[in-house]
C-alpha cells in the first residue's frame, strides 16, 4: 500500500594495517528506494520518487589504540526524501493547488562531520 516495491542497502568497509601498527578504516554505503506514496490519500503530489542515500566514512585509529578520529558523512547525496506527508486542504488557493498544502516529515539532509575518541 505504502512501501517502495523495492529497497535495498550494500556496504563495504576495509581496513588497511599501517606500517606503524595504526590502521585506517573506510566504509561506504547506499540505501535504495523505489517510489512510495507518503500519505494514504494516494495523490500524485504524494508520491516520493525513487532514491539512493550514500553514506562514508574514514577513521584512523593509532597503533595503540587509544585514540582515533573519523570523517563521516551522511546523505552525501543530498536527496530530500519525505517519509510521511499530509494535506491541509483548508489551505486552498492559487500557491497551494487543487490537493491544498503539502506538509510532512523529511530525512535527514546531507550531513558529515569529525569525530574523536579516547580510550582511557
Amino acid at each position: 500500500m505504502r512501501t517502495p516495491t523495492w529497497t535495498g542497502n550494500v556496504s563495504y568497509d576495509h581496513i588497511f594495517d599501517l606500517a606503524d601498527g595504526a590502521t585506517v578504516q573506510a566504509g561506504a554505503s547506499m540505501q535504495f528506494s523505489s517510489s512510495y506514496y507518503t500519505a494514504v490519500d494516494f495523490l500524485p503530489s504524494e508520491v516520493q520518487d525513487g532514491y539512493a542515500l550514500v553514506d562514508a566514512d574514514l577513521t584512523y585509529t593509532s597503533a595503540d589504540k587509544k585514540w582515533s578520529v573519523a570523517l563521516w558523512g551522511r546523505n552525501l547525496t543530498n536527496h530530500t526524501v519525505f517519509t510521511t506527508s499530509f494535506r491541509a486542504p483548508f489551505i486552498n488557493n492559487a500557491l497551494a493547488g487543487p490537493d491544498g498544502m503539502l506538509a510532512g516529515m523529511l530525512r535527514p539532509p546531507r550531513t558529515y562531520g569529525v569525530r574523536a575518541r579516547v580510550n582511557f
